[in-house]
């Protein structure tokens, strides 16, 4: 399932940010379990008032859809169907809930752009890639949430059009030898999310390196394509790859052994290499999508990569190469509160 080496030469154009003009919702709409705000214990801190409710909720006011309550703190990084670790190939339904389906509206949901993570009510993360050239028509783009077999948009999944595509200001896309370097994007939904048992947030990492990371707490999911020539995306049901992330030197070292340009492509500091593994990998147009690994105490699940480029797919001793979320974390903050 991951994305190739396909470089198309585009010119970035830098696209001013406009104030946002429509109602922002200044709070989250969550199911209970989802939320942080609730204490579920009873603190022996008061006295017992039949009258009172002994755990106050301190929880913003607001209206919420029905089903959803006020809240301000939303439980990232987690979702009520676990994945099956270690299988690769259909996922659960409901266990990767940030996962982001991006498609042209005006030719309808077959008409697939690639992979996002949503990392707030309203945005999302994706690789600049596969949205540069919608930056002047954004309200083109939508973005699919809780979708989990593309022919059936049931009550789980929620919809937005996109309002603003904000490229990195560095991404690079040169006419004549695009690097695709700083390949990220952040996207802002015109309508905000709902969190429950389908739709939630991936947390965002810490700031340090993820390298080192298995298989066995690192996937990536998307619905690209199964093989590199099998020209099946977006497939019909999400896939799961659990892969591990490695060194830049090992990464350099097997495209080097097949002639890729890497001192020109592959950024050290700021892209991550994973995978490895025969037929266990991303593939064509998956890019955008998410990597996140565990964090093993807690369980919950962080974005740590954004698939960008690969050669072939699932090969043995080759690796895919995404996006480094945690050198990004300052660009994020700038438009992410």
């Amino acid at each position: 399932m991951f994305l190739v080496l396909l470089f198309v030469s585009f010119v970035a154009v830098y696209i001013p940010i406009f104030p946002i003009t429509q109602a922002q919702r200044t709070y989250n709409c969550a199911t209970r379990e989802y939320c942080n705000d609730y204490v579920d214990i009873d603190l022996r801190i008061q006295t017992p008032n039949s009258g009172n409710n002994p755990n106050p909720t301190p929880t913003p006011s607001g209206n919420c859809p029905q089903g959803y309550i006020p809240c301000t703190n939303i439980k990232c990084g987690f979702s009520t169907q676990k994945p099956v670790f270690g299988s690769n190939g259909q996922a659960t339904q409901g266990a990767y809930p940030w996962h982001v389906y991006l498609y042209r509206i005006p030719e309808g949901r077959n008409a697939y752009v690639g992979g996002g993570v949503l990392i707030n009510q309203y945005w999302v993360l994706t690789a600049a890639h596969k949205v540069q050239n919608y930056q002047l028509q954004p309200n083109n783009i939508g973005a699919l949430l809780g979708l989990y077999n593309r022919n059936d948009a049931g009550p789980t999944v929620q919809n937005s059009a996109l309002q603003n595509i904000i490229l990195h200001p560095s991404y690079d896309t040169t006419a004549y030898k695009p690097s695709y370097k700083n390949d990220i994007a952040l996207l802002r939904l015109q309508t905000p999310m709902n969190f429950g048992n389908y739709v939630n947030l991936a947390c965002l990492p810490a700031a340090r390196s993820y390298v080192g990371s298995s298989a066995q707490n690192c996937v990536v999911v998307g619905f690209g394509q199964t093989t590199f020539a099998n020209n099946d995306a977006p497939y019909t049901y999400l896939k799961q790859a659990f892969v591990p992330i490695v060194t830049i030197d090992e990464c350099n070292r097997t495209f080097y052994q097949i002639g890729i340009e890497t001192s020109y492509y592959l950024d050290g500091q700021n892209e991550i290499c994973a995978g490895g593994q025969a037929n266990v990998d991303a593939c064509t147009q998956d890019g955008g999508s998410g990597l996140v690994c565990r964090d093993s105490p807690t369980g919950v699940f962080s974005v740590v990569g954004l698939v960008i480029w690969g050669k072939n797919c699932g090969v043995q001793n080759r690796y895919g190469v995404y996006v480094n979320v945690p050198s990004y974390l300052g660009f994020i903050s700038q438009y992410v509160r």
